[in-house]
């Protein structure tokens, strides 16, 4: 059991842990978002837009969500009809797993430094005049 205890410890320590446990993509929230409305890279490729619920104190709240690869900037087209919007998602470095790395060690700070794994995105305002 302690051979497995310690087998594992190294493991974590070895990879970075936002790579690890939360992955290459960052979900990003889109708001004020119009019915039949199409999300797009600056490349011309459909994003697709998921659909998540939450319920607090009673009341159910459904989020647009969409998945963007954390280690870089993007450049999302958002359409609804013929009305067109550009906007420009920049990654954030996220402290808590900054801290999480130096505290496994530091040697996991390369590791997510190089994956990019370690960022975010704001919130998207997806509201089309």
């Amino acid at each position: 059991m302690m051979r497995l205890f310690i087998f594992f410890l190294a493991a974590i320590s070895c990879a970075g842990c936002a790579t690890v446990f939360k992955g290459y993509e960052s979900p990003v929230e889109l708001y004020l978002v119009p019915d039949s409305l199409r999300v797009f890279t600056y490349y011309g490729e459909e994003v697709p837009i998921h659909e998540m619920e939450f319920t607090s104190n009673n009341v159910v709240r459904i989020s647009k969500i969409i998945y963007l690869r954390s280690n870089q900037t993007h450049v999302l087209k958002l359409q609804k009809g013929e009305k067109q919007k550009i906007v420009s998602v920049y990654p954030k470095l996220s402290v808590g797993w900054l801290l999480l790395d130096m505290v496994m060690g530091g040697f996991p700070v390369f590791i997510d430094m190089y994956t990019g794994a370690w960022f975010h995105f704001d919130d998207v305002n997806a509201f089309i005049e």
